[in-house]
């Protein structure tokens, strides 16, 4: 039975965790396991004491204020090492945060795994070579990644990406749609500012300023992707405030149902352009972030010409995007509008199609292989 210290400190990174845990179990070798994660994997059969909760942080000036509770976690995970002598250490995504500690496990002759690559594609190139001295094996989302190590003498082999096996383009859009209580002949939005707190203060005002004059230009209605728990009647009235009248504006959850059943979307940055992409949504797509850590990201050579998913992973502009100041209202309403535009719309839903099918290859499969080959060669070279 495979003893697995796994570190999850996000909710994305908890369903992966999740995923290798209920492979294993599927393949009748279920895993023993320590270390930190999240609900999702104590349901799949995780046992660790350790919560990620108090560790989730968004930016460069959180991760300086968290950094004590960083280092007290690294060194219990090193206990914990020291104590169980784990068979492999597994990271999901958090590089900052698990590749110094997987350098240190690594030196102890713990195999060590980083499931879901730094994002080197886009800024801090150099970290490819931490990420060769800190780990045996890199686990990549997707499919261009692993290039990136070629010349490094790491392994990294391309999984595919969980949420691709889950989602997919809709085959009846009208009946999600009449299941939401949507009316035909009128083009629904949906907006995703984000969850946390400051992606809130951030998006919000904007996006629902920019639904206003989509509104008014395109008669669109428009409904706000909350996360459970959000408070509904404070995104209310920002809308009213903004000008969105209330028989266009409604709040519900569940992002990737709502995606997969609307004409388009306004979503900020991050994991909701991939769930689009997979349901075959239109997008617009911006972000704002805080002055400090734009400037900090652009210090250490921001490389990619594209942010959201569907235009890095096509290598080509395929929905429009917008990054700090030129993410204003009558900007992202003006790129609303056009993506509503019937022949704009069939054309980026067919190439959102094309680029999400190679991300579909049975991702919690290939991982847990990579990992189970890396144990197997591990333990027989003992």
């Amino acid at each position: 039975m495979t003893r697995a210290l796994l570190s999850a400190l996000e909710p994305s990174a908890d369903a992966l965790a999740a995923g290798l845990l209920s492979e294993a179990a599927r393949r009748g070798a279920p895993w023993t396991s320590d270390g930190v994660a999240g609900p999702r994997a104590r349901a799949a059969g995780f046992a660790g004491a350790c919560a990620p909760d108090r560790y989730a942080v968004m930016g460069l000036s959180q991760a300086l204020m968290k950094l004590p509770s960083f280092l007290a976690l690294r060194r219990r995970l090193l206990a914990l090492a020291a104590e169980r002598s784990p068979d492999v250490f597994v990271g999901i995504d958090a590089p900052d945060f698990h590749l110094p500690l997987a350098r240190r496990l690594r030196g102890r002759g713990v195999p060590c795994v980083q499931y879901v690559s730094p994002t080197v594609w886009a800024w801090r190139e150099g970290r490819t070579a931490d990420v060769a001295a800190g780990v045996d094996l890199v686990l990549c989302l997707f499919p261009f990644e692993p290039a990136y190590y070629d010349n490094l003498g790491v392994a990294a082999r391309y999984v595919g990406h969980p949420l691709a096996d889950r989602l997919r383009p809709a085959d009846d859009r009208a009946s999600l749609r009449a299941a939401l209580g949507w009316p035909e002949g009128v083009p629904h939005v949906v907006l995703a500012p984000g969850s946390r707190p400051q992606e809130l203060r951030r998006h919000v005002p904007i996006f629902l300023a920019a639904a206003a004059e989509a509104h008014r230009r395109s008669g669109a209605r428009f409904v706000l992707a909350a996360t459970p728990g959000a408070g509904r009647g404070a995104f209310s009235d920002e809308a009213r405030r903004q000008g969105l009248p209330p028989e266009a504006f409604e709040v519900r959850e569940g992002a990737a149902d709502l995606l997969a059943a609307a004409d388009a979307a306004l979503v900020k940055s991050g994991t909701i352009t991939l769930e689009a992409t997979l349901v075959g949504c239109p997008t617009v797509v911006a972000y704002r972030t805080g002055s400090f850590n734009a400037s900090f990201i652009l210090a250490r050579g921001f490389r990619t010409p594209y942010i959201a998913l569907p235009n890095i992973l096509a290598g080509r502009p395929i929905v429009p995007e917008f990054l700090q100041d030129h993410a204003r209202p009558g900007i992202l309403a003006g790129a609303l509008v056009s993506l509503l535009r019937p022949e704009v719309n069939d054309a980026v839903r067919r190439a959102l199609v094309e680029v999400g099918r190679p991300l579909r290859c049975d991702a919690n499969a290939r991982a847990w292989e990579a990992i189970t080959a890396l144990v197997a060669e591990r333990s027989g070279g003992r």
